[in-house]
């Protein structure tokens, strides 16, 4: 049985090493760019999920200007949380799953030691406040169905 998995963020440093390492034995890859899907747009997600039907979808899309976020909260917010929002109300439609990918950033970096899956999230800055935003968001509409990396 061939698995379909959908990258978002094509052109983006993650996504593009994602692509290059998938094995492509017993999975079609379909990786989408800001220009074939603009996971700000509600609609767009919906119909492309619901046409494509993954089986997993791996969230690589993100607004990473972290000093610019700072200024442009209501893009930083966007992509970070609305875009993953609708990937994961899409992919609740249709019984899939999302691994998506986040950051340290939202912690605030204060601790010694290594950062565990149970730390409490402190963000210091909007770009880690929009990733979490989005990590809630997710949780929130798929928790039984999504992985989140930081």
């Amino acid at each position: 049985m061939i698995m379909k998995v959908l990258i978002t963020g094509k052109g983006g440093q993650l996504a593009w090493e994602l692509e290059r390492l998938v094995p492509r034995k017993n999975i079609e890859l379909i990786c989408l760019g800001q220009n074939e899907l603009d996971i700000t747009d509600e609609q767009a997600v919906m119909k492309l999920i619901l046409n494509c039907k993954p089986d997993l979808v791996i969230n690589a899309a993100a607004y990473t200007a972290v000093d610019n976020a700072e200024n442009n909260s209501q893009i930083a917010y966007a992509v970070n949380e609305c875009g993953i929002k609708y990937l994961a109300q899409a992919c609740k439609k249709i019984n899939s799953r999302i691994l998506h990918v986040s950051t340290d950033f939202i912690f605030d970096g204060f601790k010694n030691l290594p950062y565990q899956t149970n730390d409490i999230a402190n963000p210091l800055n909007v770009y880690g406040a929009s990733k979490l935003a989005g990590e809630n968001a997710l949780i929130s509409i798929l928790p039984n169905a999504s992985v989140i990396v930081r």
